[in-house]
């Protein structure tokens, strides 16, 4: 048996499998690809986001209340630096600063066309919080760090 490898190596293995799945969904339903993964992220995140854990984040009146929550849950496992979350013209901007996955990850993908994990958490949050149908964009990612808009599309 090998020595334990360190979060980025497991954060590696992790986005490797998303990132696939996310291309092979973008690839099959070209344009529809983003509301195919949101349908099944929200499916999925629902039952995670009643842990006690996690269920504060959903019980805000605001995005900006909620997301600060979970913000401050991912911080307080050591699993991001921090998180800005900027309003913007009919949207956010959600930033991950530091993430304890992107030292392996996104260097050695270097995606353009995937979203980040929690760039798509943010989005499912500010949905759930505002009842508004939203969109994000695909995610900008450098060496720590990454960037996802998230639109609303209510209008």
């Amino acid at each position: 048996m090998s020595d334990p490898v360190g979060p980025s190596v497991i954060g590696a293995l992790f986005h490797a499998v998303m990132f696939a799945y996310q291309k092979s969904i973008s690839k099959r339903f070209s344009k529809e690809a983003s509301v195919v993964i949101d349908r099944n992220v929200s499916e999925f995140l629902d039952p995670v986001f009643e842990m006690d854990e996690l269920k504060e984040v959903l019980e805000q009146d605001t995005p900006e209340k909620a997301i600060d929550k979970f913000s401050e849950f991912l911080k307080s496992q050591y699993l991001v630096e921090d998180i800005l979350f900027t309003p913007k013209h009919k949207g956010y901007i959600f930033e991950v600063k530091n993430c304890m996955f992107s030292e392996k990850a996104h260097e050695l993908f270097d995606e353009e066309d995937v979203a980040c994990p929690y760039g798509l958490i943010a989005h499912y949050i500010v949905e759930k919080v505002t009842g508004r149908k939203t969109g994000h964009s695909l995610t900008k990612f450098n060496e720590r760090d990454s960037i996802t808009h998230i639109d609303d599309l209510s209008e």
